[in-house]
């Protein structure tokens, strides 16, 4: 904006700001002096044009499509998400990285297992924790999408 806010400026209107506080200076004289100093500023870049700075995303991988839109599904933090959560009415697909279904056996959905759950198929998932805490054991599971709720088949055959 060829706007010369060097740092001296913003101490200067900081200790303006502290000296209103300690109850030395009015808030109207401090208002005051830093709208005059910002005009001339203003005045001092003239022509000032401002150009929209498009936020370079980084290519985000995507996981696979989703079953209830059709829209992209990308991998977060916690969970792989649909791209619609934007749209109105939003959608609210997802599958979380660790829900009831998985933390109980010691996994977590991987992007290996939310490909192949997206594009309907089962997968082997091998070392689940039994419940007596004793062992493990080996199962496939194939995701199924009730249209409100992801929930998760287990098996024992292909």
């Amino acid at each position: 904006m060829k706007i010369n806010l060097y740092k001296e400026k913003t101490v200067e209107f900081s200790k303006r700001l502290k000296r209103v506080f300690r109850n030395d200076a009015s808030v109207e004289s401090c208002i005051e002096y830093t709208a005059t100093e910002l005009k001339a500023l203003m005045q001092a870049g003239e022509n000032v044009t401002i150009e929209k700075i498009q936020s370079a995303r980084p290519d985000r991988e995507i996981i696979g499509k989703c079953p209830r839109c059709g829209k992209n599904i990308y991998e977060g933090e916690k969970a792989f998400y649909c791209d619609g959560f934007r749209d109105d009415p939003k959608c609210q697909f997802a599958i979380w990285k660790t829900d009831r279904f998985w933390e109980p056996k010691g996994k977590k959905v991987t992007k290996s297992m939310a490909k192949k759950f997206l594009s309907g198929e089962k997968v082997k998932v091998k070392g689940l924790k039994k419940k007596s805490g004793d062992g493990t054991y080996d199962a496939y599971i194939a995701m199924n999408d009730t249209g409100k709720w992801v929930n998760y088949e287990m098996s024992f055959d292909k």
